[in-house]
């Protein structure tokens, strides 16, 4: 007999013996509009991430992955406002949504930590066998790479919710082991992750510093690629570290707190856990703004794709007025002839 657990669509779907309605309904709108804050912040930081690192006068197979994990963000966040959206207004997801329902949400997330860990390895490889850099990593490898992961996460997310997934009595509920459930699939998506970005992020920062770097990759390149390369390798430091930062909360909170506490479901509890998805969420929203803040090269460029922009708008409106003013004066030489 499967042992079966009735399924927290998201945390905030806990026991009401122990919560009024009230409570439960206010903890639903509550993450509900954190996640649509989220999306509203970090979908046009991402595509505007995209823009910039597609816009370089340099480009290399490391933005382009800069790229890639800026557009799974976005997605990540897209699907997750309108997973939260379905459950905030209790849609009944029925048989194949209760065992789909979940893939786009946690494979766009883990696409997105998974591309992570590949700029975290490029920066690795840069700076431990520099001579190999050109070799190993190429253009085509990283396309091929960006696209076997997502299909096999896919692949996998699906057959891991098909098999823990079953619609019963009207209900969506998890068979067989809730702790095998949330452990295989936090080991997957972000613990794993996690771990690799770790030891390339901490090997990195003990070979050399960001000047040693400059110096050992690109001694015969050019002055915008060696620019591009200490970019490059803050940038993937800086974006490690918030990784690292905001997923720990949630790893403690949903694999050792929630546990041990025999998934109690009290509103303390509830609220810490949601809190802590609050800042793993977090994580596809705030690159962006990382970015600008800590990247000087990737700041000067966003900044010059604005003022190109302003610039030729300007030119727009500007020829715009001259056709309107050539037309009038047209217009009155057309009357004043007619006289």
């Amino acid at each position: 007999m499967m042992e079966m657990f009735t399924v927290p669509m998201n945390v905030s779907s806990f026991n009401e013996t122990q919560t009024s309605s009230s409570e439960k309904n206010f903890i639903d709108a509550t993450i509900y509009y954190m996640v649509l804050f989220l999306m509203s912040v970090g979908v046009p930081g991402n595509v505007a991430a995209v823009v910039v690192m597609l816009k370089m006068k340099v480009r290399t197979p490391a933005v382009l992955a800069v790229a890639y994990m800026a557009l799974f963000d976005s997605f990540a966040l897209i699907s997750k406002s309108i997973s939260y959206g379905l459950e905030y207004e209790k849609v009944d997801f029925g048989v194949i949504g209760c065992k789909l329902y979940y893939v786009p949400v946690v494979a766009c997330s883990s696409i997105a930590n998974w591309t992570l860990v590949l700029i975290c390895a490029e920066r690795f490889i840069s700076v431990t066998f520099p001579w190999k850099r050109s070799q190993i990593i190429k253009f085509r490898y990283l396309h091929k790479t960006v696209i076997a992961i997502t299909v096999v996460l896919s692949i996998y997310f699906t057959i891991h919710f098909c098999v823990f997934f079953e619609w019963v009595d009207g209900k969506c509920r998890i068979v067989n082991s809730y702790l095998a459930y949330r452990f295989i699939r936090q080991a997957v998506s972000t613990l794993s992750p996690l771990i690799l970005i770790i030891i390339c992020t901490v090997s990195v920062m003990r070979k050399v510093s960001f000047s040693k770097v400059n110096r050992n990759i690109t001694m015969q390149t050019k002055l915008s690629r060696r620019k591009l390369e200490a970019f490059m390798s803050r940038i993937m430091i800086t974006t490690a570290i918030l990784f690292f930062v905001l997923n720990i909360p949630y790893i403690v909170c949903v694999s050792i707190l929630w546990p041990a506490l025999d998934f109690t479901r009290r509103l303390d509890i509830v609220i810490l856990i949601n809190i802590s998805y609050f800042l793993r969420d977090s994580s596809h929203a705030l690159n962006f703004y990382i970015y600008v803040i800590s990247a000087k090269g990737f700041r000067k460029q966003f900044f010059l794709i604005i003022k190109e922009f302003l610039f030729k708008e300007k030119k727009k409106r500007d020829a715009s007025i001259a056709l309107g003013a050539r037309f009038n004066q047209c217009s009155i030489l057309k009357r004043a002839s007619k006289l």
